[in-house]
């Protein structure tokens, strides 16, 4: 019987270990003001953000850039990430984006990011995930830009 006692003592003491530990690893949630507010206090406000898309297929690549400097059009677009489902990306096999973030303290040239054609991350910058989405590369996908293009 205290055998059976200390089996159940045991069983509890570690399911309430388990529990406490999932509880810490459950992810924060948070929200894209959230998000640029650290963003900004770690590296000044933003103040400009260049966009570069490259695709490339066989028979041809493309390149078109768009520089969004107006502070509220640049939060607007970070808003609008999360709002709309991704659809697949269907321009080419492979898609890279670089982004310049241009701040009051420092300009950051992001890593080349490459998407695939499911529009998943294979690599590259994620400073702008939240909650497990990339917003901006969300928000850049559904909006409307003036692009300036470079047929290549």
């Amino acid at each position: 019987m205290a055998r059976k006692v200390i089996y159940v003592f045991i069983a509890l003491l570690l399911v309430g270990v388990a529990g406490i530990v999932m509880v810490n690893y459950i992810p924060e949630e948070t929200t894209i003001e959230e998000e640029i507010t650290r963003y900004e206090s770690e590296n000044g406000e933003i103040t400009s953000i260049q966009i570069i898309q490259e695709s490339s297929e066989r028979s041809n690549s493309t390149r078109r850039e768009v520089t969004i400097d107006d502070r509220d059009a640049i939060i607007e677009l970070f808003q609008q990430g999360g709002v709309t489902e991704l659809v697949p990306n269907d321009r080419a096999p492979t898609v890279t984006y670089h982004i310049e973030v241009e701040t009051t303290e420092q300009s950051i040239y992001t890593a080349p990011t490459i998407l695939v054609s499911d529009a998943s991350f294979a690599w590259g910058e994620n400073r702008f995930h939240v909650n497990g989405a990339n917003a901006l590369y969300e928000a850049i996908e559904t909006s409307d830009f003036n692009w300036s293009t470079d047929e290549e």
